[in-house]
């Protein structure tokens, strides 16, 4: 089940794993973090966190933000690395 966005939440499109995005990502960050704090990605059904403070609170809050069920939502990269780590 993918998360939804919460009331509030900026949803965008954007594909941020495409070969134009890995080659020259700072046009997608800066229009992820003009967005706000927290953005809803629905092209991967996840939320993310563009901007540095909230990445840091979520990184020291471990208990809130667990990585236990994997951390990669790319799809190439898990292929590359021979297992399903993928975000369920």
């Amino acid at each position: 089940m993918s998360p939804v966005p919460t009331s509030g939440t900026p949803t965008i499109d954007v594909d941020p794993y495409t070969e134009s995005a890995r080659i020259d990502p700072y046009d997608v960050y800066a229009e992820l973090r003009a967005l706000g704090p927290v953005v809803y990605l629905s092209r991967h059904g996840l939320h993310a966190l563009p901007r540095y403070d909230e990445v840091r609170a979520a990184l020291m809050d471990w208990q809130t933000f667990s990585s236990a069920r994997g951390v990669f939502v790319d799809p190439e990269v898990n292929a590359r690395l021979g297992g399903d780590h993928a975000l369920q």
